[in-house]
This record gives C-alpha cells, sequence and structure tokens, in this order.
C-alpha cells in the first residue's frame, strides 16, 4: 500500500510539474511556504513570482505548481500521513521570521549599506570585488536584490538578513567593473514586539567605474579588515534633506527667482579665477559615462567616441585656462591610453602629460599640463 501511494504522489507532481504556467497564474512553492503571482520568466527554466511580502522571487518553474490543483496534493498527502502512524512536530511559525536578535547598544536606528570589499587589500586598484548587503540596526530585514542590466531586471537573491550581520551577495572580476549592472533593492524592516514601523523601501544605486580607480574612494569601517567601498541603502543626502524642509511657496519662489533674472550678475574675483584655473579636471571616458548604452557596437566605434571625447574636452580645458586636467581611461588592454597619448605626442606637442596620482587611480588615468 505504502508503495503504491508512493507511486501515485510522484505520478501526481510529474503531472503538476508539466503544467503550463503563464504570467498572472497563481502558484504555490513545492519546497516552501507560501506562494504567489507569476509577474515574469526570466528565461525557460526560471520566473519571478511576487509574493505575499510583495517582493519578487526568482524561482525554478519545476519548483512551483499552479494553486488551483492545490486541493489534489493536499488530498494525497493527508491519505499518506493516515498510513503514517509516526505524529509529526508542529511548525513553530514565530520562529520563521523572528531569529535571535543580537542587540548592540539598545539601538533602535535603521543602517543598511551595500559594500564592495577588495580580495587584495594590499592592491586595491588591481583587486577583484566582492558585494555584500549590511544590516547594522536590531531590526530584521525581508530583502529583494535585482540587477538591471539594459533595461532587463534579474532577481538575483531575496531572503531575511537578520539584526547586526552582513551577507555575500555578488563577486565581480577587475575587468566587469567598467560595465556594473544598476544594483536594485526591496526592503520591509521588522522587529517582533514593539518598533516603529517603516513602510517598504526601494533603493538603487548606480556605481561609476572612477570610483575603483581611486584609492581614497575605500574607507576604514567597522564591518571589515579592509579598507571599503560602502553606500547608505537608507540615509538622505544632506542637500536633499535640505530640500525637503522646503515648503513648496519658498521652492517657487526660488525658481521664480533664478528665471528672472533681475538680480546683477556676480563677478568673481581674480583670486577666485586662480584658484579655479589651478583646480583639477576629471574627465571620464570609460564607454558606459559617455553613452547610455553600447549594445552592439564595434571596439573601433566606442574608441573613435571616447577619442572624440577627449579632443573636445581638451580643447575646451585650453580655452578655460585650466592648468591640470586627467582623463580617465582605465586600465583594460592599454589601447586607449595608448592612442591619448599619441595624439598627445603628435597635435599637442606644447602639452605635458604623465601618469596620473598612482595613489589615486592606479594605472588608469593620464594628467595633462595646460600652460
Amino acid at each position: 500500500m505504502q508503495k503504491y501511494l508512493t507511486l501515485r504522489l510522484i505520478k501526481i507532481f510529474i503531472k503538476l510539474i508539466e503544467m503550463k504556467i503563464n504570467v498572472g497564474d497563481k502558484v504555490k512553492f513545492l519546497n516552501d511556504v507560501g506562494g504567489g503571482t507569476v509577474t515574469k520568466f526570466i528565461d525557460k527554466k526560471n520566473i519571478l513570482v511576487l509574493n505575499e511580502y510583495n517582493f519578487e522571487v526568482p524561482v525554478a518553474i519545476s519548483e512551483v505548481i499552479i494553486s488551483h490543483e492545490e486541493n489534489s496534493y493536499t488530498q494525497v498527502s493527508e491519505t499518506v500521513e493516515q498510513e503514517d502512524s509516526t505524529p509529526s512536530e508542529p511548525l513553530e511559525k514565530e520562529n520563521i521570521f523572528y531569529p535571535e536578535t543580537e542587540v548592540v547598544d539598545d539601538n533602535n536606528d535603521v543602517k543598511v549599506y551595500f559594500a564592495f570589499v577588495p580580495t587584495e587589500a594590499d592592491n586595491i586598484v588591481n583587486s577583484d570585488f566582492d558585494t555584500y548587503l549590511i544590516n547594522d540596526s536590531n531590526y530584521h530585514i525581508m530583502y529583494n536584490y535585482i540587477t538591471n542590466k539594459e533595461g532587463q531586471h534579474f532577481g538575483t537573491d531575496a531572503g531575511v538578513l537578520e539584526a547586526n550581520t552582513k551577507l555575500s551577495l555578488d563577486s565581480f572580476k577587475r575587468e566587469e567593473l567598467n560595465d556594473l549592472p544598476e544594483f536594485i533593492f526591496q526592503f520591509i524592516i521588522y522587529k517582533k514586539g514593539s518598533c516603529d514601523v517603516y513602510s517598504p523601501i526601494q533603493q538603487s544605486i548606480t556605481v561609476k567605474p572612477t570610483k575603483f580607480y581611486k584609492e581614497n574612494s575605500f574607507k576604514e569601517n567597522d564591518f571589515f579588515e579592509e579598507n571599503s567601498l560602502i553606500f547608505n541603502l537608507l540615509d538622505k543626502s544632506p542637500m536633499q534633506d535640505e530640500l525637503d524642509k522646503l515648503s513648496q511657496k519658498d521652492f517657487k519662489n526660488i525658481i521664480r527667482e533664478k528665471e528672472s533674472g533681475n538680480k546683477r550678475p556676480r563677478i568673481a574675483t581674480k583670486r577666485e579665477n586662480k584658484i579655479a584655473a589651478a583646480a583639477i579636471t576629471e574627465v571620464d571616458l570609460h564607454i558606459n559615462a559617455l553613452i547610455d548604452n553600447n549594445k552592439g557596437m564595434s571596439n573601433s566605434e566606442m574608441l573613435e567616441i571616447q577619442l572624440n571625447e577627449f579632443e573636445k574636452k581638451l580643447d575646451e580645458a585650453i580655452k578655460n585656462k585650466i592648468k591640470k586636467i586627467v582623463f580617465i581611461h582605465g586600465v583594460g588592454n592599454g589601447v586607449l591610453k595608448m592612442k591619448l597619448r599619441h595624439e598627445l605626442s603628435t597635435k599637442h606637442k606644447k602639452l605635458k602629460f604623465q601618469d596620473a596620482s598612482f595613489k589615486e587611480y592606479g594605472y588608469g588615468a593620464t594628467m595633462v599640463f595646460i600652460r
């Protein structure tokens, strides 16, 4: 009898798995609690499911069943349980989403960070990087981690990040840093018992490649032994805070004053002009900093765009009497760097140039001195 029921269960599972699933279908998870609504097909084998917490979770098609078939599964399951004389232990639901909290200094502030940690701490400018999500609070965080590349969203990871813990997300090779995706995070913040209530939060981060060529971008921190590049995912910038303090009336008055242009324009002093001229101008020549999408472009086409930007910014610097200008070209295979220096040596023989500060840019930038 037991063997017959087992075979019957297997046939039912195979039948359920082979059922066609469409966007909008309600599904249940086979190997987990809960379910949701199918929102998107990632590929032939994986889908995105919007769960009851309003998170899109990536799931294998083979791991879900259409929810209106649930009764058939339940009936068979109940039959099997009747044959099994061993009572099953009740599921303690209160412990599913409320793990033990390590309280730190009784701090109720919520701080969440996204970090890039070099794998070679002694050679940051040439290192690969690991990324982490950090929960620096006494709250738990239900998170959804999504990457966006060329308009395509991929649900990369989802789960619960316990209080005062960090989670490893991805690893990136040095050569991948010039073409990083947009990182999108969705959070639900909660705590068992008395607590503040937070609305669901979504935050996105776009990291400029130039950050990885400046050693001073990496700071000492409380989370890693290595100096790391860390982004605060919850705090607003000081400028945004000031804008929020402005009433709608104040904001309209500021716009009106800007548009009227009644005030006499301020004229910079000679000292200010000298300071401005002495400042170093930076120009990022990475292709993804110059155009929105380079898909389908050849290397020669991208190189032409980069060289045109180089000539344009160099001419502007000469016209505006900028003393120093740094062109950030990255390391790569060295083609762009050689082309820049060839242009400087042949077309701009009066200008001096050299490697920019190794501490700031590694081997990835050239500084030009304009007399």
